[in-house]
């Protein structure tokens, strides 16, 4: 579990492609190795991954086919840049949300406006992953806990800060660029109770408000 507070930027090292999956090297700052361990979880943009491999100031993870097939991960090339948390201690102070690694899908940079010294940017997704974002919510974009604005139909708009402009990767986006997304662990197990409550079709085709979701009791 992670708080989506990000603490240190990395470089993609080597990828290379097994039968089942990705390995994949992460180059980071040194004081980021300084308590790392084989077997420890480490959210890379969003993903949370093992390490299984260590040596110097990399680490060495392995991609399973289902979070390639949910992530941005396959398009990843050596250099990019990617958003590093470590796992979340009990003693730790949670100033971002609940966020699990667990990716739900891929959103896409269509809008890019300034907002005095931030931005407001604006992602499209499909109506699924959407229709469960809510104003003033909370969600992880490549791993960065951050408060939706609005959310539509397919779209959504988080406002960004300075600080965390200057602190993560997304103020290297450009129009068109794809993120990882992942709901709100709530939001989540809201629908998902609905779904097995036969009040709720398919997450990938639901377009359930808030509103219904008040009128749900929630």
């Amino acid at each position: 579990m992670f708080t989506g507070l990000i603490t240190h930027i990395g470089q993609v090292g080597n990828v290379k492609r097994q039968s089942d999956g990705l390995s994949l090297t992460v180059e980071c700052p040194d004081s980021f190795m300084d308590d790392v361990q084989i077997g420890d979880s480490v959210a890379v943009s969003g993903a949370c991954l093992t390490v299984t491999q260590m040596k110097g100031n990399q680490f060495t993870v392995d991609i399973s086919r289902e979070t390639i097939d949910c992530s941005t991960i396959s398009k990843w090339l050596k250099g990019r840049k990617a958003n590093l948390e470590k796992s979340l201690k009990a003693s730790d102070s949670l100033g971002g949300h609940f966020v699990m690694g667990h990716v739900d899908g891929i959103a896409k940079l269509v809008k890019n406006e300034k907002a005095g010294e931030g931005s407001i940017l604006t992602f499209e997704t499909s109506e699924g992953i959407a229709g469960m974002i809510v104003p003033k919510g909370s969600v992880s974009i490549d791993g960065v806990s951050l408060t939706p604005a609005s959310s539509e139909k397919t779209k959504f708009s988080i406002a960004i800060i300075p600080h965390t402009l200057a602190n993560t990767t997304l103020a290297d986006l450009s129009i068109g660029d794809e993120v990882n997304v992942e709901i709100d662990i709530f939001a989540r197990y809201i629908f998902e109770f609905l779904k097995s409550t036969g009040n709720l079709p398919d997450v990938k085709e639901s377009n359930l408000t808030i509103d219904e979701l008040r009128k749900e009791g929630f």
